[in-house]
């Protein structure tokens, strides 16, 4: 995909099989998250990989260590 480097691109493939892959899951995790909140794409500080998260209220990955590379806003004023 466009402005990915390949570097990102070959780790997403490595942890989803496909960038199609990884772009479904996570449209998916966001439409089916419950309440507000947050999803997000990270770099995994336990084992290192790539992950997609969820989160509540003001949660954040990097207080568990992770690196947060993307992630989309569910909470009701974000749309």
């Amino acid at each position: 995909p466009s402005g990915l480097s390949q570097e990102l691109y070959d780790l997403i493939v490595a942890d989803f099989e496909s960038f199609e892959s990884f772009e479904t899951e996570f449209k998916s995790r966001a439409k089916k998250h419950f309440g507000s909140g947050w999803v997000w794409f990270v770099i995994d500080s336990r084992n290192p990989r790539l992950r997609i998260t969820e989160g509540h209220d003001a949660d954040c990955p990097i207080s568990y260590g992770d690196t947060p590379l993307l992630t989309i806003d569910i909470w009701e004023h974000a749309y």
